[in-house]
């Protein structure tokens, strides 16, 4: 018998079996985005959502998206796949199955680039065009971190940086100065490493980050765009459940201070002039002074918080507000979000010859994307992003209030709260009887 549980987590049990009734039967994890980024010069409007189900490619002023599915790149649904922009608009992807990939212009076709049998860490680009990417060999051997300098055609080996590398980070105002954490264990502790590099990576200064018992690694999220020795890390819990920390360097690395707890996983974005924002599972933080300190903001919806940017005085959030994912723009300081992007918008494949990776790898996860979205039956390739009809007519309720119709346009954010409230209702469960 199932111990008696909270009305929280009673209900979502009762939605998830609601939704998992419901649902078709080839329906994958549902859509969330992790990344938001515009290629090409600053006044550009082509926009990249990195989501776990692909990217969504699109214009920025029309509103206009397009989906480049997973298997085009060879990426698995559990993966946040690091991608960075070339110089010539094109993207450098790492996957875990393809490793180093470089997409065309398109973002149809993706070539491997770089050393074979690696695992992708974390890529990166920085003002000289040259990109670096984080690497992990899967044979054991030491991580490295490789730089490019010819729009990713080839790599050259930096520096070793360790077994267990997490995130690579470089300073916006100092494309030299750049930060690596890693972690090493010991039994069944943990300890983070953020190493710190003056010439670009090819030598580092190793300082230790202690955790406490309750935090499993630490990763470099953001350096100060106006000074190199401001840098921020996160720590991961182990649970899930625990509150990480964000952690500040005034010094490069040397001391950190503890400037916010809050459920992870933390993101953030420095928008310059001493703001910084911070997101996490329970809502958006602000920092007015350089984030030495963060208040949280309310009353806009906001939770579930997986990226942040700033882009031309705007906040992006890719987040979930009113059981929906998507990502949202505030134009007043966090204050108020309007919709940026509804995956529902989401209505065409990419513009891709059939030949492609994309046109010969990618039917068949849209035609799953179109059926979870509800694009009806022949409009799945048309372009555009109106409002798309939901099911109103269920079969059959049956006792206890389940429709077994098909879910409606927000039933993604509902499973995605139901399968965490019943994931966290077993942890704590197997704890209260450890």
């Amino acid at each position: 018998m199932i111990a008696p549980a909270s009305s929280r987590v009673a209900r979502a049990l009762v939605v998830a079996v609601c939704l998992l009734a419901g649902a078709p039967a080839s329906a994958h994890a549902p859509p969330y985005a992790t990344d938001i980024r515009w290629i090409g010069k600053p006044a550009a409007t082509q926009v990249v959502v990195r989501t776990n189900r692909g990217l969504i490619v699109g214009d920025a002023a029309s509103r206009a998206f397009r989906l480049v599915c997973n298997d085009a790149f060879r990426a698995a649904l559990v993966e946040v796949v690091p991608t960075a922009e070339l110089p010539d608009g094109r993207l450098l992807v790492g996957t875990y199955a393809a490793g180093l990939l470089r997409s065309d212009p398109t973002f149809c076709d993706f070539e491997p680039v770089g050393p074979e049998r690696v695992s992708p860490i974390d890529v990166k680009s920085d003002l000289e065009g040259n990109a670096r990417a984080l690497l992990l060999p899967l044979d054991g051997s030491d991580g490295s971190l490789f730089e490019s300098n010819d729009g990713a055609a080839s790599f050259r080996a930096l520096s070793p940086v360790g077994t267990a590398p997490t995130a690579y980070v470089s300073a916006p105002s100092n494309s030299q100065r750049v930060y690596v954490s890693t972690n090493t264990t010991s039994g069944n502790s943990s300890t983070g490493h953020v190493l710190s590099s003056d010439d670009g990576g090819k030598q580092f200064t190793d300082r230790v980050l202690e955790l406490d018992g309750s935090e499993l690694r630490a990763f470099v999220l953001a350096v100060d765009p106006e000074d190199s020795e401001r840098v921020f890390v996160r720590t991961q819990s182990r649970d899930g459940l625990t509150p990480e920390r964000l952690l500040r360097s005034e010094d490069g690395g040397q001391t950190f201070e503890t400037v916010l707890r809050a459920e992870g996983p933390l993101t953030v974005a420095l928008a310059g002039g001493g703001t910084v924002w911070a997101g996490s599972a329970t809502g958006l933080y602000r920092s007015r002074d350089s984030g030495a300190t963060f208040a949280p903001t309310t009353d806009n919806g906001l939770v579930r918080i997986s990226c942040l940017a700033v882009r031309a005085g705007e906040l992006y959030a890719c987040a979930l507000n009113g059981l929906e994912f998507g990502v949202l723009v505030s134009k007043d300081e966090g204050t108020t979000f309007d919709w940026f992007l509804r995956f529902s918008q989401v209505t065409a494949r990419a513009e891709c010859s059939p030949t492609s990776d994309e046109g010969a790898r990618c039917a068949a996860a849209f035609e799953d994307w179109s059926l979870e979205q509800l694009v009806p039956a022949g409009d799945a390739g048309s372009f555009g992003g109106g409002e798309l009809p939901s099911a109103e007519t269920p079969r059959d309720e049956p006792a206890g209030g389940c429709r077994l119709g098909k879910p409606g346009k927000r039933a993604s954010g509902l499973w995605f709260l139901a399968l965490l409230g019943l994931a966290r209702y077993r942890r704590r469960a197997r704890a209260a009887h450890a």
